[in-house]
């Protein structure tokens, strides 16, 4: 998700908004890893940057997901924001075999129950 083109929005938009600030931006994010395969990279991909702050985002089983929120907040200074996940569906549009229901349901969890949870145990920002 937040491999696609729309980060230099969010960059451009920064730079913009604190013009005295010298920001040094990467996007780090590897296409389609989720949680078990970005805790193999995350230390190569996290600490030779030295991150202020990191927009984080993925998708995998939440106990290793906060494995990585755990590692960050243990190894690096960086402040960090979470980023829900998206919309893929909403209730009556067409599932015909109610797995986008059960997906959904999942992601309204995980979106505003868990990750808000997340957030306040670690003290992260969240969008």
């Amino acid at each position: 998700i937040t491999k696609q083109a729309w980060w230099r929005e969010v960059a451009a938009d920064l730079r913009q908004r604190f013009p005295a600030c010298r920001l040094i931006m990467e996007n780090r994010a590897i296409g389609g890893y989720s949680t078990p395969r970005l805790i193999r990279t995350m230390e190569a991909d996290i600490l030779p940057f030295h991150p202020d702050l990191i927009f984080f985002h993925d998708y995998g089983p939440e106990d290793e997901y906060e494995r990585i929120i755990r590692w960050i907040r243990s190894h690096t200074t960086a402040d960090v924001l979470l980023q829900s996940d998206h919309v893929v569906w909403l209730p009556g549009q067409e599932d015909p075999d109610d797995g986008r229901r059960r997906s959904y349901d999942f992601q309204e969890k995980h979106s505003f129950e868990w990750l808000p949870e997340l957030a306040r145990k670690y003290e992260l920002g969240l969008v």
